[in-house]
């Protein structure tokens, strides 16, 4: 669970980077004072001892948050967030 937190953010920092995001400063912006993360499983299924980008739980974890800042960004660039 800890790795899915580190690769959510990562990509999360990635993504703010690589789309220029400052602060109100002009530092670059990470994200990182406004995060807000949860990491839930049912419990059942294959206990996975890893979720880091190299494995599939972690692409797909690094993927969805992806597409989900990259559309919250659009979005605020449109005025509608």
């Amino acid at each position: 669970m800890v790795h899915a937190v580190i690769t959510a953010t990562e990509v999360k920092t990635q993504v703010l980077m690589a789309r220029g995001v400052r602060t109100p400063e002009g530092y670059a912006a990470t994200g990182t004072s406004t995060d807000a993360l949860a990491v839930a499983s049912t419990g059942s299924g294959t206990p996975l001892a890893y979720a880091g980008p190299v494995t599939l739980v972690g692409w797909l974890i690094g993927r969805c948050v992806r597409a989900a800042l990259e559309e919250a960004l659009a979005q605020t660039k449109e005025g509608h967030f």
